[in-house]
């Protein structure tokens, strides 16, 4: 990510996946976990023994000068489809580009104001 060069043209950003925006990582847990899990504990870092200092949203918006102004993703696992329901059905995909739809058409330009929106259509929409 060092190598982005988006030069102050901050976006928000919004990630799918798993994990990426679990902002309780930190070297210590993350290193103990491999050491943890020999013994038969388990304490949900969800790193598989790698170190992680911070979670990748973070690391994004406190790059200077470039990443994002504002990164959206999970903090614990994801929940996606693969092909062609990747963006219509319940997940990761539908709620990633409801963000950008509520933005682009329906003009919800506050960060909170869309994410709120965002979170109440896909309520809405998946209730069931």
């Amino acid at each position: 990510m060092e190598e982005l060069t988006n030069n102050e043209k901050l976006p928000v950003t919004v990630v799918g996946g798993c994990y990426n925006s679990q902002f309780t990582v930190s070297m210590v847990p993350t290193a103990l976990e491999y050491f943890l899990f020999y013994f038969g504990i388990y304490n949900n870092m969800h790193t598989f023994g790698t170190v992680v200092p911070e979670c990748w949203s973070w690391y994004m918006v406190k790059m200077p000068e470039t990443g994002s102004i504002a990164t959206i993703g999970n903090t614990g696992t994801g929940w996606g489809w693969e092909g062609e329901f990747c963006t219509v059905g319940a997940g990761d995909g539908w709620i990633s580009s409801e963000f950008f739809r509520q933005y682009g058409e329906n003009g919800y330009d506050i960060l909170g104001d869309n994410y709120l929106q965002t979170q109440t259509k896909y309520i809405s929409q998946f209730r069931e």
